[in-house]
């Protein structure tokens, strides 16, 4: 996978399991404990999830990972190991590479969203069907502490909790969340399993 100086090397053929693999901040980054780390005052803590499973699967995370870097309003403070798993819903299709990033941003959800919108459009996602394949996935997991329902936008994201190519990237990057509930990660992981599901090879975090 090679990301251009933004993620992982090597290329989508050339992935391997690994035990060893550690989430890296950006060294700049300075921990600011009201938000979280490394967000300021006036900033927000957000979760994406992305997910590819067409062509170069790996190459696409990393092109979207660069846009959002380079997006007004969004800074990218960590991203989880790249984890293949099997599809979920629709189960006729190539497997995913999944991650998650944790973002400081002070723009508003709905902001949020529509940032990634263009960021799927720019990478070359096209319209399929529900779970169908796909280019490149982003999705608004979480936004700070925030419940909201509106059409066309959820947070926290519908049905995260039941999907593990969410919940087990997220340890890597949020190892304290909690459902509403207040099970832990390993609690709700432990629910779903993680049958068929490769933790990779992430390269070296670079910012």
């Amino acid at each position: 996978m090679h990301a251009n100086g933004h993620g992982w090397e090597g290329t989508d053929s050339s992935l391997h399991p690994s035990v060893s693999i550690r989430t890296h901040p950006c060294p700049s980054v300075v921990s600011r404990q009201l938000w979280g780390p490394g967000v300021a005052r006036d900033e927000h803590v957000a979760y994406v999830g992305l997910g590819s499973n067409l062509g170069n699967r790996a190459g696409h995370l990393a092109r979207a990972l660069e846009l959002l870097r380079g997006a007004p309003g969004i800074r990218v403070e960590a991203i989880s190991a790249l984890y293949e798993t099997p599809p979920w819903g629709y189960t006729r299709q190539p497997a995913f590479l999944n991650a998650v990033a944790r973002l400081a941003t002070d723009l508003g959800p709905r902001q949020l969203l529509l940032a990634f919108k263009s960021v799927e459009q720019q990478v070359g996602r096209e319209e399929t069907f529900r779970w169908g394949p796909r280019v490149v996935d982003l999705d608004l997991l979480l936004y700070d502490g925030l419940r909201l329902r509106r059409r066309g936008l959820e947070v926290p994201h519908p049905g995260m909790l039941e999907r593990a190519f969410v919940l087990v990237p997220l340890r890597d990057v949020y190892p304290d969340f909690r459902s509403p509930d207040g099970v832990p990660l390993d609690g709700l992981i432990s629910r779903v399993g993680t049958s068929g599901i490769r933790r990779l090879a992430d390269g070296v975090w670079r910012c």
